[in-house]
C-alpha cells in the first residue's frame, strides 16, 4: 500500500468509526425516547454547531447562494451586498 492509499484508508477508516458512534449516540437516545438530559445536551451541541455554520454562511454570503438554488426570494438589503462584494473581492474597486 503506498503512501496516498494509506491516508484514503485512514480517512475512510475515521468515516466508518464516526458512523458507527452516531449509531451508538442515536441508541442511547433513542433508549431514553429521545428526551432527558442527554437528549438536551445533544440538543444544544446541536443547536451550536448550527448556528455556528449560519453564521459562517451568512458572512461569507455564501447563504444567499444556497436560498437562490432554491428558488426562495430571499433579498438581502442593498448595503449587505455591497459588504458582501467587497468581502469576496478585496483590492478590486467597484465602479458603478
Amino acid at each position: 500500500m503506498n503512501g496516498h492509499q494509506a491516508k484514503e484508508a485512514r480517512r475512510l477508516q475515521a468515516n466508518i468509526d464516526r458512523r458507527l458512534a452516531d449509531g451508538r449516540l442515536v441508541a442511547m437516545l433513542e433508549q431514553d425516547n429521545f428526551q432527558g438530559p442527554l437528549y438536551d445536551r445533544f440538543v444544544d451541541e446541536l443547536v451550536r454547531y448550527g448556528i455556528s455554520v449560519l453564521r459562517g454562511w451568512m458572512h461569507s454570503g455564501y447563504i444567499f447562494d444556497l436560498v437562490a438554488q432554491r428558488g426562495f426570494g430571499l433579498n438581502p438589503h442593498e448595503l449587505d451586498l455591497e459588504e458582501r462584494g467587497r468581502r469576496r473581492s478585496p483590492g478590486r474597486v467597484r465602479r458603478s
